[in-house]
């Protein structure tokens, strides 16, 4: 997505991006459906927007600066383009393939996370901590 009047057309290793991104969602899908069966419930599964620059969404609007997030507002996985370039350039990921799939999975991630209600508890519990012990929480 693109801010209103910035419409553009996708160069063509954006429209791979996006075709590889698709599939490592629906792989993600996949693993948590079967998951999600097990356990005797359905995986709500969530959305994903591509954006270069900025995005509005349930959670407010983001800038590339805050790279890939999850908005548990809407339920999606908002993935910056130009963060999977920085993959590349920036953080040396070679062929950025994996590097990209990690970061969707770990997006997803939240959103199960979300799903089960973990978030909520660790959010209710780190009102309790000090900085450095909410961090650790929040990482664990």
């Amino acid at each position: 997505q693109v801010p209103a009047g910035e419409e553009r057309e996708l160069t063509a290793e954006e429209i791979e991006l996006g075709d590889y991104s698709a599939i490592v969602l629906a792989d993600t899908e996949d693993v948590w459906n079967q998951l999600f069966q097990q356990g005797g419930s359905d995986y709500p599964e969530p959305g994903m927007v591509l954006f270069s620059n900025a995005v509005n969404t349930a959670c407010g609007g983001a800038s590339s600066a805050a790279g890939p997030f999850y908005c548990p507002a809407d339920n999606k996985v908002y993935m910056d383009l130009k963060f999977f370039e920085e993959l590349h350039t920036r953080f040396g990921a070679k062929e950025g393939d994996f590097a990209i799939a990690y970061v969707i999975a770990h997006e997803v991630g939240h959103h199960v996370q979300t799903v089960l209600g973990t978030s909520g508890k660790v959010r209710q519990l780190q009102q309790n901590l000090d900085q450095e012990d909410s961090n650790e929480l929040s990482v664990a």
